[in-house]
């Protein structure tokens, strides 16, 4: 009799031990993922950050490209007071645009 209780007592330490075990593997497996979650939410608001800070920066690039968006430099024609038609004119093959290069210069005879 004693020795059955004695095999129930350690039986049931083993299931304790066993679910310590388990719950140990379960806390460094929520960790693994938070700190997963937790780092790709930090690079996110990061970067948010970085852009929010170069698109409010007084930097030339920057003054020029907001000059530029909106008005018509991204397809192809010249933006605003940026050296008129020669230095603002880009090709554009798609919708059948004239064959002069950027500096102005026709187009070389390697080119149709």
């Amino acid at each position: 009799m004693w020795m059955f209780l004695a095999a129930l007592v350690s039986l049931q330490m083993y299931f304790v031990w066993e679910l310590l075990a388990v719950f140990a593997l379960f806390a460094v497996g929520f960790a693994a993922i938070a700190f997963a979650v937790g780092s790709l939410y930090m690079l996110h608001r990061g970067w948010a950050l970085a852009v929010e800070r170069i698109a409010d920066s007084r930097h030339p690039v920057m003054v020029a490209m907001r000059q530029g968006i909106g008005r018509g430099a991204h397809r192809g024609e010249p933006a605003s007071g940026y050296g008129g038609h020669a230095a603002g004119h880009r090709h554009d093959r798609r919708r059948g645009a004239q064959n002069d290069s950027a500096s102005g210069f026709c187009a070389s005879p390697l080119g149709s």
